[in-house]
């Protein structure tokens, strides 16, 4: 919401989408995601700014207050969307007593207790250079990104990473979750526990998932909304972690 450099959305929005770039952040249940799309002549300035927000922002009291009030609307957004109402309420099955079933948003009464000492204890242990990864893609030399790095980040402070908790698929019947909500239609997900996001076999579980479930070939497709004309969205897909996924099947 500002940094000591940039004291608001605003101004830092500006500086990017004021060279033609955009600008954006967005969290996984494994990792955050702070990224600018600029032309190559303004790579300097999209690192400044990245950096700044990484190092300088300012967390401010009344930033979280209002915040909190977004982030609660964007919780009752997605109760309101079925179709991701049935994937919040799957992993919530799949994955119990385990933070990959909870929602990346958490919920009102997590929110509300939030603090700002709870963010900046976070940011110390997480936000650090040994557990950042830097990519940049494009026409740029990779002399010139090294610079920005030394230049920017060379102050941070090396933290203690933890690791994370391992998921365990020790699942042994059949699991069945039904919420009942006023709907036009019944929507549907199944999940199957898969492979890690680092198994060598990850590039064949993606080929099964196009050939079932991705795109209107697939056998999903053309099996239950065009054969059949039981649904009109079928598709699957794959989340992927860094020790195990799930292979989801939705019909809506």
């Amino acid at each position: 919401k500002g940094t000591n450099k940039r004291k608001s959305t605003l101004e830092i929005s500006q500086v990017i989408e004021g060279i033609g770039g955009e600008i954006n952040a967005s969290t996984s249940k494994e990792t955050t995601y702070l990224y600018a799309k600029v032309p190559q002549e303004q790579f300097k300035t999209a690192f400044d700014v990245l950096a700044d927000i990484i190092l300088n922002s300012l967390m401010r009291e009344e930033d979280l207050y209002k915040e909190k009030n977004v982030i609660i609307e964007e919780i009752k957004k997605y109760q309101d969307i079925p179709e991701e109402l049935v994937e919040i309420l799957l992993d919530r099955i799949m994955w119990k007593n385990h933070p990959l079933g909870r929602s990346i948003l958490g919920d009102e009464k997590s929110v509300i207790n939030i603090q700002r000492e709870d963010l900046l204890l976070y940011i110390n242990k997480f936000y650090c250079p040994n557990n950042l990864v830097i990519s940049v893609a494009g026409n740029i030399k990779i002399t010139k990104v090294i610079l920005q790095v030394e230049k920017y980040l060379k102050t941070m402070e090396k933290g203690e990473v933890n690791n994370y908790l391992p998921a365990k698929d020790d699942q042994k019947n059949t699991q069945i979750g039904i919420k009942f909500k006023k709907s036009n239609q019944t929507h549907l997900s199944f999940g199957f526990p898969g492979i890690s996001r680092l198994d060598p076999d990850k590039y064949s579980a993606d080929l099964l998932d196009i050939i079932l479930g991705s795109g209107l070939s697939s056998r999903l497709f053309q099996k239950i909304r065009v054969k059949k004309n039981l649904a009109y969205d079928i598709h699957s897909f794959i989340q992927y972690f860094n020790d195990i996924s799930s292979f989801n099947v939705y019909a809506g």
